[in-house]
């Protein structure tokens, strides 16, 4: 059955070729259709080669037919398509349509394809030489493959109105002499597509009132080479177009230029230009500039730029994209974010109208405020400072920023507007989804690297009724307490903004919650009064950066984050809490939605209400909070906030997962147990690479601090000078903080360079010198100073008399030799790789290897024995109790020693135990020959 099939496919194939014929046109009617028209007789097929050389009477085809080629080869000779018809040539070998001196007449449609997978030297799949010539207002579709489309010398394409001819190959089409013309008229279009060069004019002429539209470059090869754009006709090109020497360039329409446009030879405008770079040319009209900034986007007379009707977002030209102004060729753009555009053009004049796409980069806009407007107050420029901030804020579009300068800032009017509400402290700062929002400017800078917001203090204050207590003047709210009066509910409010949205070096104070509910409708959202004393974030996913929270007092935090169904993430980074309380959280209260939080500090804030601490002195984590959620803490500081037992300092609660990473919580508040309250439900907590306080890490891990994740350490973190957290300096985020690590610190070079940010709260490297990662927000900026224990700890003697003395002997590679008496506390006795000691009674000593306030451990002598040291002893009584004998000779013992006592026999020279001695079970007993001289 196989063999059978295949026999008939193989006969099917060759029956094929077999009967594949050269027909030839022999008509004596005009009808292809016609079997006695053809020799040999036949309307001819796919497979047969069609030749027409007489031009008696001319073919016309008025249904579909097809052939493996034609050949129109005899001057006067003419095929039609009539309207409706389709021809279809096709064959592997080119050219597929070849005309030499005849004609071809399309009305209806005409396929051509040459199948060659293989490029061949100047085959095409239209051949048109010696007068031929092609005139169509129907369809042609022309696929050269890896060949030209279409070649001709000394010939004539006409695409007349309501012409579509499309052209792809290795070149789209190729004018070889000084006589190959395409005429695309008004109302046709010229399509190609190829992979480098389009159309090729070596020489050549192409006049265009319709549409030319080509994938590749253009190129007027050489002399006699000439391209006319007339009227308004219209030629697009993806890649660069080309006028080389001696070749002419003639534009009074719109010549679209991707790529650049290159003149070697004349090139003149007198209608529209675009690219992306221009030579020397004639212009008398327009050039569209690519990538232009807003007063150079069009080149030309300013009576020629009035026909520049306006710039649009939409290729239909009915969205502007902001005003343009032809007399002083300037464009100002709408309300629209930053970034890469596609704008467009309306440009008319004389009969024709052009819409022109450009590339059009809008840099974000740059506002400017400062305490006091100046000059215009418009805002764009320092010396034109605004005085409101929000209307800042409410002028920018996405990626467009705010600049505020050093100064007190406090809010004037409400969430509507209203500059005077019956309730003042729903005044109130709101952001704009996607603009950033910079402070900490001397208000002199033109680069943000000049910004040095440790030192100019962009103050945000609640303080709108003006009476807050101002000991210091500088309208700072050291602490809650300097709160007075009727301070506003919330100073910004983040609402409905996404993740682009920034604030950024702004000092926070002085804002007041309250304990019942009033609302007000933010950017559409009701904002309740008890949410984020100084910032309230609903439904958006900010970016807070060089932040400080400080004297703010509330209900739920003194920064409130809640994003319902929120798939993106609310960021808080290098930022302090510093002095605030909250009824239920002092710092930062997580309602809902992942939130990461890192190289930020939080000291002594509290959560308090009628005189009793509350839940989450620092940081509460919402009962509320989605499965699935991320909350993480990387290189926290947590120290000396406070809370009521149970809930302490961090609450964790809900159903999120919650990690503790590179981070420090110390001298909290109560500290039983930890200093965290573990209340999840199905979340989890993990905590790692940390230093925790009360944690029992090493030893007996406490669960409120979730799951041990490794690498914790529960003992003093050694910082700088937790009385002194801003340093020598008084400035927060310098070197010289006092919640900065000691080089002996055990959180130095112990934590995890995993998912950590590459530098500190202080901008410095982190990791150090590219080492490993420290715990808490400060990366310590030299090596580290870890001492390591003394050795060859020995004392002269073990057992003296009274008052003798004794030479205690140490060494310590790093640091000094210091002396205790006791194994832990106390004050040092000496310093010194040798002391001298005189003991009054048995004791032991101490060593440690200290520099600065780093401490090594401690490594004890072996202990000395201080006892009367005799000659001969002789021991007959029962020995109930402690009991030293010491003899410079010998010891001769017939005693008993009792199942209480704890004795030692010391000699010189023997220890003799006689009949008579008994030890008792229970009994501590020691008899050792070591060298003892006799008390002088």
């Amino acid at each position: 059955m196989k063999k059978t099939l295949l026999l008939l496919l193989l006969g099917l194939f060759c029956t094929q070729y077999l009967f594949a014929q050269t027909k030839t046109w022999a008509g004596t009617t005009t009808d292809w259709h016609s079997d006695a028209n053809w020799n040999p007789v036949g309307v001819p097929t796919a497979s047969d080669e069609v030749i027409i050389n007489t031009a008696t009477i001319d073919p016309i085809i008025s249904s579909s037919v097809s052939a493996k080629s034609i050949n129109i080869s005899v001057s006067g000779a003419l095929l039609t398509v009539n309207s409706g018809a389709t021809l279809t040539i096709s064959s592997i070998v080119g050219p597929v349509l070849q005309i030499s001196n005849g004609g071809l007449t399309n009305n209806g449609t005409l396929l051509v394809t040459n199948t060659n997978p293989t490029e061949v030297s100047q085959e095409a799949a239209i051949l048109l030489t010696f007068s031929a010539i092609i005139n169509n207002t129907g369809t042609i579709t022309i696929n050269g493959g890896a060949n030209y489309g279409i070649r001709m010398a000394a010939a004539t394409i006409n695409n007349q109105s309501g012409g579509i001819i499309t052209s792809n190959g290795k070149e789209v089409i190729r004018f070889g002499d000084s006589g190959a013309i395409l005429n695309n008229n008004a109302g046709a279009t010229f399509n190609g597509t190829s992979p480098a060069t389009a159309i090729t004019l070596i020489p050549g002429k192409l006049n265009n009132n319709g549409l030319v539209n080509i994938t590749g470059s253009l190129e007027l090869y050489n002399s006699n080479s000439r391209l006319r754009n007339l009227g308004c006709g219209i030629i697009k090109m993806t890649g660069d177009y080309y006028t080389q020497s001696n070749a002419t360039t003639e534009n009074d329409g719109l010549l679209q230029i991707d790529g650049s446009l290159y003149n070697s030879g004349s090139t003149s405008n007198d209608g529209v230009i675009r690219a992306n770079a221009y030579p020397t040319l004639t212009n008398l009209n327009i050039l569209v500039n690519n990538n232009a900034a807003n007063n150079a986007i069009f080149t030309g007379s300013s009576f020629k730029l009035s026909a520049i009707q306006g710039i649009f977002r939409d290729a239909a030209a009915t969205i502007s994209a902001g005003t343009y102004t032809s007399n002083n060729n300037t464009f100002i753009p709408g309300n629209f974010p930053g970034g890469s555009y596609i704008l467009y053009a309306k440009i008319s004049y004389e009969s024709c109208t052009f819409i022109v796409p450009f590339s059009y980069i809008r840099t974000p806009t740059r506002r400017y405020v400062k305490t006091i407007g100046t000059g215009t107050g418009d805002g764009f420029s320092w010396a034109n400072a605004s005085g409101d901030i929000q209307a800042m804020i409410n002028a920018s579009s996405a990626n467009d920023s705010v600049w505020v300068s050093a100064g007190i800032y406090k809010p004037i009017a409400d969430a509507s507007g209203n500059v005077n509400p019956s309730n003042s402290r729903n005044k109130i700062w709101y952001m704009k989804s996607g603009v950033k929002l910079f402070g900490g400017f001397a208000g002199t800078e033109t680069s943000f690297a000049q910004r040095d917001f440790k030192t100019n203090k962009t103050i945000f204050s609640g303080d709108v009724d003006n009476n807050d207590t101002n000991t210091d003047g500088n309208s700072i709210a050291e602490t809650y307490t300097d709160i007075q009066g009727n301070n506003v509910y919330h100073i910004l409010a983040i609402i409905n903004c996404d993740k682009n949205t920034g604030v950024d070096g702004i000092t926070f104070t002085a804002g007041k919650s309250t304990g019942s509910s009033v609302s007000q409708t933010v950017n559409g959202f009701p904002l309740s009064s008890v949410y984020g004393a100084a910032l309230s974030i609903n439904a958006s996913f900010p970016t807070i950066k060089n932040c400080i929270f400080i004297g703010n007092d509330g209900l739920f935090g003194t920064t409130y984050h809640n994003n319902t169904n929120g798939i993106d993430t609310v960021r808080i980074n290098n930022s302090y809490y510093l002095n605030n309380r909250g009824e239920q959280t002092g710092g930062m209260f997580i309602h809902r939605g992942h939130t990461f939080v890192d190289n930020v500090v939080l000291f002594n804030n509290a959560a308090f209400l009628s005189n009793n601490y509350r839940d989450g002195g620092a940081i509460s984590v919402s009962s509320n909070m989605q499965a699935g959620k991320t909350i993480k803490f990387t290189n926290l500081t947590v120290v000396n906030n406070n809370s009521l037992t149970p809930k302490k300092t961090i609450t964790a609660d809900g159903n999120g997962n919650i990690s503790f990473i590179n981070s420090i919580i110390w001298n909290e508040t109560p500290v039983a147990g930890g200093n965290i309250f573990n209340a999840l439900d199905d979340g989890t907590l993990t905590s790692s690479y940390s230093i925790l306080q009360n944690s029992g890490a090493g030893g007996s891990w406490s669960g409120n601090y979730g799951i041990d994740g490794g690498n914790n350490y529960d003992g003093d973190p050694l910082f700088t000078n937790i009385s002194d957290i801003d340093g020598a300096d008084n400035k927060f985020f310098s070197t010289d903080d006092g919640l900065s690590l000691t080089g002996c610190s055990p959180g130095v070079n112990t934590g995890t360079n995993t998912n950590t940010f590459t530098t500190d709260i202080t901008n410095s490297p982190r990791p150090y010198n590219n080492g490993v990662a420290d715990m808490g927000a400060y990366e310590r900026q030299s090596v580290p100073t870890l001492t390591t224990n003394p050795t060859n700890v020995t004392v002269n003697k073990t057992v003296v008399c009274p008052g003798n003395t004794v030479i205690l002997s140490a060494q310590c590679s790093v640091g000094t030799v210091t002396w205790y008496n006791q194994a832990t506390g106390g004050t040092a006795i000496g310093t010194g790789n040798s002391l001298n000691q005189s003991p009054t009674s048995t004791i032991v000593y101490y060593s440690a290897c200290e520099a600065s306030n780093c401490k090594s451990e401690r490594v004890a002598t072996t202990e000395i024995i201080v006892t009367t040291v005799s000659s001969n002893i002789s021991l007959t009584a029962s020995i109930s109790g402690t009991a030293i004998y010491a003899s410079s000779t010998t010891i001769t013992a017939t005693n008993k020693v009792l199942a209480t006592a704890n004795a030692q026999y010391l000699a010189n020279n023997s220890i003799s135990l006689n009949a008579g001695f008994e030890i008792s079970t229970g009994a501590v007993f020691v008899a050792k020959a070591t060298p003892i001289a006799a008390c002088n």
